[in-house]
């Protein structure tokens, strides 16, 4: 027998919960993609929030000047 039948044979026969399930997903690892696509999905989440926002505030009519001083206002 060669070590990785040993091995296989060890982690079929271990009593730790979800071990084959983890063992197929090192033999056909399907988080890759999964995790890519997350990934992918986060930086056009953020580049179009980031985008809209300062589209927003761009087109307020309150100077910086009046929305800080409303600001402290509220904060006391």
């Amino acid at each position: 027998m060669s070590t990785q039948e040993l091995k296989e044979n060890d982690i079929q026969n271990s009593s730790i919960p979800f071990v084959n399930h983890f063992n197929k997903l090192r033999y056909q690892p399907k988080w890759i993609l999964k995790s890519s696509i997350v990934i992918v999905l986060a930086i056009i989440s953020a580049f179009i929030t980031y985008n809209t926002s300062n589209e927003l505030l761009d087109n307020q009519s309150i100077a910086n000047s009046q929305m800080d001083e409303n600001m402290f206002r509220m904060s006391t």
